[in-house]
């Protein structure tokens, strides 16, 4: 699945929206926590912490999302 986003203003910070079918795929709700980890100058991985994840061995089950 490959979607083209903008990059938007919210405040004084940027944002990237997600896409509804991502959202509906990985099952993401509003306020649901994101770990956001810079890989190089060129990408970012996001893991969302969905409050709906498996609470497993001490540590929330993730799905991860690579932005290129």
């Amino acid at each position: 699945m490959t979607h083209t986003q903008k990059i938007i203003k919210v405040g004084n910070s940027l944002a990237v929206t997600i896409p509804s079918p991502l959202v509906k795929t990985l099952g993401l709700k509003a306020k649901d926590s994101v770990l956001v980890v810079q890989k190089d100058a060129e990408s970012i991985t996001y893991k969302f912490l969905s409050k709906s994840s498996h609470f497993l061995n001490g540590f929330y089950q993730t799905t991860s999302l690579i932005i290129l």
